[in-house]
């Protein structure tokens, strides 16, 4: 199998119960404001910190600070 395509499936697979989650919450809490503030939030930390142990993403401190994507298209 194609290393890219094992690497999405192992991503959508640790995210997609905290994808259904939330949107069913952002479903059932289509008037509560104060929560969606909440679960914006909370969705992109949840898909950002499944991203990092798959080495989608990296940190640097050459010349300065910095975050890229994975160098596979």
């Amino acid at each position: 199998m194609n290393p890219t395509l094992e690497t999405m499936a192992i991503y959508l697979a640790r995210v997609a119960p905290g994808l259904i989650a939330g949107a069913m919450m952002l479903f059932l809490a289509r008037r509560e404001a104060q929560l969606r503030i909440v679960l914006y939030p909370a969705l992109f930390v949840l898909l950002r910190d499944t991203m990092t142990p798959l080495g989608l993403w990296s940190f640097g401190r050459q010349g300065f600070f910095w975050i890229r994507l994975h160098s596979d298209p």
